[in-house]
């Protein structure tokens, strides 16, 4: 049966013991990798809720989305009556393979670039996230439209502590636990991480990863994190070391982070 539906509640506030600790050891990663980051964590929730505060910290609070857009997708596409054909593999290919061209074609189940983001931003509403609205138009050639949607690191980490509460969602959220090699750096090292990773380079060249996930902090409590690193330019190992420094302190730096629950 569906996920019972919550109405949004107010966000605690974020504050607590370690919390500017842990945004001071995130600014000096980026000092180090020459880097610009945004990291948020906070404790799970029952669908539409919001039960913990979200830490936050680094010096940006957005990037584009990418294929982690992928994730909201597919909660759409399983909203469908008759989910696509092969869903399964094609939530493989999607999350655990990140692949963009499966992330079209899983996108396009929901019809055109307007009635797929009307669904997309369904989903998200449902999710508590009021502000985020999925791009219907592209200004980088082969780039699809959706993967260019700013979705700030506070509204993806809230987004995948409610994905773990979500029971109908399960086997979207289980294709978060086998992740390719290539693409299981920063909360991927974390043992029982369920992660989405994407790339994806800006006007500059500067690469831009962006990363959600459901992790273990060192207190054992389940929390949705989200990460977002834009490089320096052509220096794609830079910023993947920066995401590995910084999800490394998120784990045991952000221990301060309510459990939340289901």
């Amino acid at each position: 049966s569906p996920t019972p539906q919550h109405p949004a509640t107010p966000e605690p506030t974020a504050s607590g013991p370690g919390l500017e600790t842990f945004q001071a050891q995130v600014a000096r990663i980026e000092a180090r990798y020459d880097v610009q980051i945004g990291i948020a964590v906070t404790g799970v929730s029952p669908v539409g809720s919001q039960l913990t505060a979200t830490w936050t910290a680094g010096s940006i609070s957005s990037a584009p989305a990418w294929g982690t857009i992928d994730l909201p997708i597919a909660v759409a596409a399983n909203r469908l009556s008759t989910p696509p054909p092969n869903f399964t593999y094609m939530l493989t290919k999607s999350i655990s393979k990140s692949s963009l061209s499966s992330d079209d074609a899983l996108n396009s189940f929901l019809g055109d670039a307007n009635a797929a983001a009307a669904k997309t931003d369904e989903v998200l509403r449902s999710f508590g996230d009021r502000a985020t609205t999925v791009s219907t138009s592209s200004s980088r050639q082969g780039v699809p439209a959706f993967a260019q949607t700013d979705w700030s690191v506070s509204a993806q980490a809230r987004f995948a502590s409610q994905l773990w509460c979500s029971s109908q969602d399960a086997m979207i959220r289980s294709r978060m636990q086998f992740v390719d090699d290539e693409h299981s750096y920063g909360f991927g090292r974390t043992i029982g991480s369920f992660i989405k990773t994407s790339e994806g380079t800006d006007e500059a060249d500067r690469p831009v990863l962006r990363q959600v996930a459901i992790v273990p902090n060192d207190r054992a409590y389940r929390v949705g994190a989200a990460l977002a690193v834009i490089g320096k330019k052509n220096d794609l190992a830079d910023a993947r070391a920066a995401a590995d420094a910084v999800a490394s302190r998120a784990f045991f730096g952000a221990s301060g982070v309510d459990g939340g629950h289901c």
